[in-house]
Order: C-alpha cells, then structure tokens, then sequence
C-alpha cells in the first residue's frame, strides 16, 4: 500500500500540514507564556515601586506600615499577592496575608536582588529599602497563569489531534483526485498493443504538467504507429518483390526439367536463373542498406570525394543509354567540390538520379546535371533535371516512401518497372550525410532533384 504514489502523497501531506500547524501553535503557546510571564513581572515591579514609596513615606512619619501593607496583600486575592519584610542580614521581620508556609519564605530566595525569580508555585521580586534599612520582597502565585497557560497547551493538544486524525483522509482524498488521472494513463497504457494502436490517452483539458505528459505520450504513439504502419507494407511489398524473382527462378527451373534438353538450351536457361538471381540480389542489398538506415547504422566512409568528378563519371557512363533512347544528356555547370564523405554511396545516389530521370523522359527529351557550391550557406547543390512525364501532385508527398511507384503506368511498363527503392536509398544516404534531398515536379513538365550536402566534415 505504502508503495503507491496515492499513499505517499499522502504520507507527505500528512506531514506538511502537521508541520505548518504544529509550529504556529508551539510558537503561539510559547508566546501565551512570554506574555503571562512579562505580565507577572510587570505587576511586581509596579507594586514594588509603590510599596518601597509608601514605606519609606509612612517609615518617615513614624506611622505602622503593616496595616497597610495587609490591606495591600488582601486587595489581590486572586494574584494571592504577599509582602515580607527583611533585615539587611537576612532576617525575617513580617509577612502580610497570603504568605506561603513554606520553608523558603523565612529566607532569602537564591538570585540577583532586583530580578524576579520563581519559587514553587509563586514568582517573586526583592529589592533593598535604604530608609530605613530593610529588604523588601513581595511575590504572586503562578497557579492563574499556569491554569491559563495549561487551558491553552489543552486547546493546542485537541486541535493537534483533530488535525492529525482529519488530516491523512483528506489527503489520501485529495492524493486520489490528483493520481486519478495518472491512473487514467496507466489503464489506458496497458490496453495499448502493438496490433491495436489507435486509442490515445485521455486529456483534461486543463493543459497541466499531466496533460503535456499524455499528448507527449499520444504523440509517441502516433510516430510508433506509423512506423509500425510502414513497417508492415514495407514487409508485405518486400515479401511481394521478393516473390517476383523467386517464381521466376522456380518456373524457369521447372521448365528446364520438363525434359532432357540440349547443352545449348541448358545454358540459355541457366542465364535466364542468374538473370533472376542478380535482380535478386540487388533487391535484397537495398533491403539491407535501408535496414541499416533505419537503426541509425548506414555510417558511410569518411573520405575527401571529388563530387562534380563523380557526376561527370556517371554522365559518361549514362551517355550510351541516354543516346540508344534519344535523350539529351547534358552536363551543365560543375563547380568543383571535395566533400568528406563515401564515394561508393554518392556515385549510387548519382546514377540513381540519372537513371531515373533518363527512364521517365520520352525520346527527344533533355536531362541536364550540375554540381554548385553555394559560399553563403556553406552546401553544394547537386541538381538532376529533365523534362520528362513527370509526377502528379497527389503523388509528391509519397515520392520517398519505400515500393512506392507514383504513375501507375510505370508499374505496369516492365521495361521501365523498377523496385521503387531508389529514391528512398538516396534519401537514406543523403540524411546519413548530413544532407537533404527534394523533389519538385509537374505532369507533363519534368521532374528536378535537388540534392544538398555540407561541404565541412559532418561527424557521422
């Protein structure tokens, strides 16, 4: 029970407000008795004022001081106050009404004359008389102050226990309305499954620290979601292209085993399963490097690269397939650039572009590739272009997504048929350098690919 954050709030708000009650009325029980104290103290040196004047006036005359010394006594019978007078030796000479019988009262008591001190149930105060030579000592019982002083610490006690006994209830009360909403998240937390992410956590409305935890946490679910969602078509379109080759390995090996067949015919279907097996093979590297983009892995080699040199290069090699299609491919301007970064995974994102642009632009056609390099924002730029079918609106924002074809005759063009992997690997590699990659285009307007890398050594 005790473990639960209900029972320690609790427990802790138990303590505070016992602590913030019991420290006013501690302090107001000590100042109750400051104040008794003061107020006997004052009364003493006031009736000590007026006794040492009388006598010393009545002394002078030659009148008896002890009738009015009684008289005095008796006029406080609730203060029970007494008088005594002593000798300079220490002798006792008279005592008035309501002095005590006890044994101190025939001595002096132990202090410095002149301060008030306190004897069993009576506080007193002696001074010297000098005409004549007496000592005076006068003194008041503590019973009212104390009785006073005991009806308050009783007072303090009942509201001490009365605070004790209601506290711990109206703070597991108050502990509950505040953890109900966590409790709240933690059912609904535990309903959450993987198959099963559409139900969020409650909100108040109150925009408090336990409703920015829940849309924090709603958020979370809503990226786990998404990728769970990509994940699974990724796996199904990955499971499908994988199927392609695989049943056409199986049936040209079936077709091979129909019947005994010539070396000649052995050897063209044998082409036909490498064929296969090497698309195979390029689709399950890109599998594997988009695998490890994702778990943060595709760390590319750290090397000086000569960026407009590997556009160049790949222009060349692009040159033959461009010209047997009837595209224009141009190199424009190339600045030159050395970027700190792997030539293997540039040239690939290159000759993706390239190929691309050079698959989806119609005989006649123009694609053109430059390489700037911008002082001012510290990038370069490299840009692939063409004037090709293009891609429609509706189909941008997908552009990047993995198996995704965004013209539905491509897909069924198996000349032009691709895994739709490229641009998403060139995205992985680009964001593993630090970079950007984006895509405008337009139906019937071309397509252009602007890719953009710090030219500094970016740590990866």
């Amino acid at each position: 029970m005790f473990g639960t954050l209900r029972a320690r709030l609790t427990l802790w708000n138990t303590a505070v407000v016992l602590v913030l009650v019991a420290l006013p009325l501690v302090g107001a029980r000590e100042g109750l008795r400051q104040i008794l104290v003061s107020g006997l103290d004052e009364f003493l040196e006031e009736e000590m004022a007026d006794i040492k004047e009388e006598v010393y006036e009545r002394s002078s005359k030659g009148e008896d001081i002890s009738t009015w010394l009684n008289t005095k006594a008796l006029n406080h019978p609730r203060r029970r106050l007494f008088v005594q007078l002593f000798s300079p030796s220490g002798d006792l000479l008279w005592s008035s009404a309501h002095t005590p019988r006890e044994e101190w009262t025939q001595r002096f008591q132990s202090g410095t004359a002149g301060a008030p001190v306190v004897c069993g149930e009576y506080r007193m105060l002696r001074q010297p008389l000098d005409a004549p030579r007496l000592v005076i000592r006068i003194g008041v019982s503590t019973q009212r102050a104390s009785r006073d002083l005991a009806d308050f610490t009783y007072a303090v006690l009942v509201i001490g226990g009365i605070v004790l006994v209601l506290t711990p209830g109206a703070g597991y009360l108050l502990a509950g309305r505040a953890t109900h909403p966590v409790s709240r998240l933690i059912d609904t937390a535990a309903r959450l499954h993987p198959a099963r992410l559409g139900e969020r956590l409650p909100l108040s409305g109150t925009n408090d620290e336990l409703d920015r935890l829940s849309e924090t946490i709603n958020g979370l679910l809503d990226r786990i979601a998404r990728y769970l969602e990509q994940n699974r078509k990724f796996n199904a379109n990955a499971a499908h292209e994988l199927r392609t080759p695989l049943a056409a390995i199986r049936s040209a090996l079936e077709v091979l085993l129909l019947r005994d067949r010539t070396a000649d015919e052995y050897k063209e279907g044998t082409l036909v399963l490498l064929d296969e097996i090497d698309q195979l093979r390029g689709l399950v590297n890109k599998l594997l490097l988009l695998a490890e983009g994702d778990a943060g892995q595709l760390c590319p080699v750290r090397e000086p690269t000569r960026l407009d040199r590997i556009v160049q290069t790949a222009a060349d090699m692009f040159s033959a397939a461009a010209e047997a299609k009837g595209v224009d491919l141009y190199v424009g301007r190339l600045d030159a650039v050395t970027l700190v970064a792997d030539p293997t995974a540039l040239r690939q994102v290159v000759n993706n572009l390239l190929d691309n642009a050079i698959k989806y632009t119609a005989a006649g056609g123009r694609v053109v590739a430059e390489v700037k390099c911008e002082e001012l924002s510290g990038e370069c730029a490299l840009r692939v272009r063409d004037n090709g079918i293009g891609i429609t609106a509706g189909d941008l924002p997908n552009i990047f997504q993995r198996f995704y074809r965004a013209d539905k005759s491509r897909a069924r063009d198996r000349v032009r048929r691709g895994s739709g992997l490229g641009l998403s690997i060139c995205q992985a590699i680009v964001e593993a350098h630090a970079g950007t990659i984006r895509l405008e285009s337009a139906p019937g307007a071309g397509t252009a690919v602007t890719v953009r890398l710090p030219a500094n050594d970016v740590p990866c």
